[in-house]
């Protein structure tokens, strides 16, 4: 019997993010946005390290010590976030571009990290209801700062002609909004 292997690069793992947002968006039971919630943080996240690491994996790690070893571990959300507006991070080739985000994408991206994702991430015990009248519009305003990184930032340029079809069918299927 021989062994099979799932082998992940950042770049699949991001879309594979994405991609089950948008399967997501398409159930039709409430706790859908639990999952897109989840999917689409993770997706945006990991879109995010993708622009600002480049080819250099050190862009995007923070290292320190625990238990008196020296540990590299990678960048967290709101840094991703933030160094993608930055030109000092962003700005790799000559068609790079930074991240400029609007207020309403700044807010979306505010809500669905901290409120949405967090609480179901780290689920204390209470009751619980979420106005998802909203959802749609906070996962169109995600889904255009995905977009920007993944595919108009000039920063994933080995992105093959397959991955970029299928980050566009997700993007389409999540800006429609659910």
């Amino acid at each position: 019997m021989t062994g099979r292997w799932l082998r992940v690069t950042t770049e699949e793992n991001a879309i594979d993010f994405l991609e089950k947002a948008a399967e997501f968006v398409g159930r039709s039971d409430d706790y859908k946005w639990k999952w897109v919630s989840i999917s689409l943080h993770a997706a945006l996240y990991a879109f995010a390290i993708c622009a600002i690491r480049g080819t250099d994996p050190d862009r995007v790690a923070v290292y320190g010590k625990e238990k008196g070893k020296q540990v590299r571990r990678l960048i967290g959300f709101p840094q991703a976030i933030k160094r993608c507006q930055q030109e000092a991070h962003m700005h790799q080739y000559v068609h790079s571009k930074v991240l400029k985000l609007r207020k309403d994408e700044e807010w979306a991206i505010e809500k669905i990290s901290q409120t949405l994702r967090n609480s179901f991430e780290h689920y204390l015990p209470k009751f619980w209801s979420i106005e998802v009248s909203g959802m749609p519009r906070i996962i169109k305003d995600v889904s255009r700062v995905i977009r920007f990184l993944a595919l108009e930032s000039g920063n994933l340029v080995l992105l093959r002609e397959e991955e970029q079809n299928r980050i566009e069918k997700a993007l389409a299927i999540l800006e429609q909004g659910g």
